[in-house]
């Protein structure tokens, strides 16, 4: 039947239900990483992948934006104080006409 206990063996037939949250905190650490203070933003996403994003970050932060071709279109930093503790490892530079939302 289609038991998955701790007791079954045979794993082959049982959905793995964690394979979606592994997925998406994968992606998730591609955009944003973390060390102590200091935020990471697009550290492993690749440049050619446009995306837009609304992450929470450590400290109450939320981290929301978008990237097009490699560069960042605009960025919002909740709260704004935290704008100053984020770095771009993944980027050679944000675009010049990158907009800063404040909240």
């Amino acid at each position: 039947s289609g038991n998955c206990s701790s007791q079954t063996h045979v794993f082959d037939f049982c959905t793995q239900v964690d394979t979606g949250s592994v997925a998406k905190m994968a992606l998730q650490d591609m955009l944003l990483q973390y060390d102590g203070r200091q935020l990471f933003l697009l550290p492993a996403w690749p440049k050619s992948w446009d995306v837009k994003f609304r992450l929470h970050a450590p400290r109450g932060t939320i981290v929301e934006g978008e990237s097009k071709l490699g560069l960042l279109v605009w960025l919002r930093v909740e709260p704004p104080e935290r704008m100053d503790d984020i770095s771009f490892p993944g980027l050679v530079q944000p675009a010049a006409e990158m907009q800063t939302l404040v909240a």
